[in-house]
Formats: C-alpha cells, sequence, structure tokens
C-alpha cells in the first residue's frame, strides 16, 4: 500500500493525504528483470519515443496526463504475456514491434480501454476525454515503419551516439571515473 490518491481525487485535501493504493512495484521490477533483451531494448524505445513526442506530456481539462510511461509498462507487460517469444525474435526487427505496440496502443485509446496489468476489470483508460484519445489514437496508428526507423535515427540512436562520444571524452579529460555511465 501507498499514501497515494487517485487522479481524480487530489483536488480533495482530506482525500489526497488520507487515500491508498495498491502498490506493484516490487512485482514489476521482478517481471521487467525476467524480459529479454529485446523486450528491454523494445521498452526503453516506446518510453523514448513517447516522451520525446511529447506524448506523455498531453493533458486533459483537469490537467491529468492522458498517457504515463505506466501506460507503456502496461502495455509490455501484456504484449509479454500475449506474445510468444517467437513473436520477439523471429525476424527480429524492433522497429516493427514498436509499431505494433503503437498501434494496439492507439486501439486502446479508441476503444478507451487500457487493460490494468494486476487487477482484473479495471480499466486505465476510465476517464479519458474522447475527442483528446481520438487524435492520439490516430497519430499512433497513422505511425509506419519506414516512419519510425527514420524517428529512431534522428531522434534515439543519434542521441546515444552523442552521449557516448560525451562520456568517452569526459573520461579522456578525466572529469569521469571510467566506471560511471551517464
Amino acid at each position: 500500500m501507498v499514501g497515494v490518491a487517485h487522479r481524480l481525487c487530489r483536488q480533495d485535501e482530506w482525500v489526497s493525504k488520507h487515500q491508498w493504493r495498491l502498490s506493484f512495484s516490487r512485482a514489476e521490477i521482478t517481471l521487467l528483470n525476467s524480459w529479454m533483451k529485446v523486450q528491454q531494448i523494445v521498452y526503453h524505445m516506446l518510453r523514448s519515443f513517447m516522451k520525446t513526442e511529447g506524448l506523455t506530456d498531453i493533458t486533459d481539462n483537469t490537467g491529468s496526463k492522458t498517457l504515463s510511461n505506466y501506460n507503456i509498462k502496461t502495455l509490455m507487460l501484456w504484449a509479454c504475456e500475449m506474445k510468444g517469444r517467437s513473436w520477439w525474435i523471429d525476424d527480429l526487427n524492433v522497429v516493427e514491434i514498436c509499431v505494433k505496440l503503437l498501434h494496439i496502443l492507439a486501439d486502446w485509446l479508441t476503444d478507451a480501454c487500457c487493460p490494468h496489468y494486476f487487477i482484473n476489470n479495471c480499466n486505465l483508460f476510465d476517464s479519458l476525454n474522447s475527442q483528446l484519445t481520438q487524435n492520439m489514437a490516430h497519430r499512433l496508428q497513422s505511425v509506419t515503419k519506414a516512419w519510425l526507423a527514420e524517428w529512431f535515427v534522428n531522434n534515439y540512436i543519434r542521441k546515444c551516439a552523442r552521449d557516448l562520444i560525451l562520456v568517452s571524452i569526459l573520461e579522456f579529460h578525466g572529469c569521469l571515473m571510467p566506471s560511471v555511465r551517464m
């Protein structure tokens, strides 16, 4: 249990201080640590894409975020359970896997249904603004393999390469100890 109020109850002073919720963080960590390397890479790529594109910053009229990293984690948890090992490793193409998962997320937004991974009959999209979610769903559904591959080269791979170069330069000049990584 953690002392965090539901997002719709946080404005109420008393409830925001006294409401508790179930925490699944230990179970999530155990599951994430069991993922294959490709699943970990896809998860990181999806989180990077959603953050860089500002999709986790969009809020409704109450100020609540429409999508969060938790929705991406939920998507991955379900995909890891529902998709067999061969789906992840046969004809391995992480960009294609990301596109398929973004399209699943778009379907969830269209249906306003993001099933909680740990709690049956719990919808994480139970109170979303339908116009806002339809726009986001359309945007995600229009992502193609070619477009996302180019996006990853320009926004993900180049950033990772710049970060590695920066770390190497800092190590060379003695600004970082060799075992320290950003």
